[in-house]
C-alpha cells in the first residue's frame, strides 16, 4: 500500500488497472481509481535558505539547486522521506522533508 501523494510515473495501461514505477525504479500495479495526475500542487510549501534540491528522492542524489532565499514551491508529491517540489522559477526536484 502506498502512502497518499506518493509519486509514481506510469508504464503501463490496462481497462481498470495501471503499471507504474516509483522513483527507487520499484513496480507494481495500482486501480486508475486511486491514481490522479501530479499536475495541481497538493499544498505551498515554504523552503528555507540553503536547501538543497536534489534531482532524485535519495540522500546522495545530485544536487540540481540550492535555495538562497526563502521560497514558496508548490509541493507535488513525496517519496522516501522526500517531497517533490515545484519552484516558480527553476527546475522541479526533491527536498528531504521537514521534520
Amino acid at each position: 500500500q502506498l502512502s497518499r501523494f506518493t509519486i509514481a510515473r506510469v508504464v503501463g495501461v490496462t481497462d481498470s488497472r495501471l503499471r507504474v514505477e516509483l522513483p527507487d525504479r520499484s513496480t507494481g500495479y495500482l486501480d486508475r481509481s486511486s491514481v490522479a495526475g501530479a499536475d495541481r500542487p497538493v499544498r505551498r510549501q515554504t523552503l528555507r535558505a540553503g536547501e538543497v534540491i536534489r534531482d532524485r528522492p535519495f540522500p546522495d542524489a545530485p544536487a540540481i539547486a540550492t535555495i538562497s532565499k526563502p521560497d514558496a514551491v508548490e509541493v507535488l508529491g513525496e517519496f522516501n522521506g522526500f517531497t517533490f517540489i515545484r519552484p516558480a522559477t527553476g527546475l522541479p526536484g526533491w527536498i528531504l522533508m521537514a521534520p
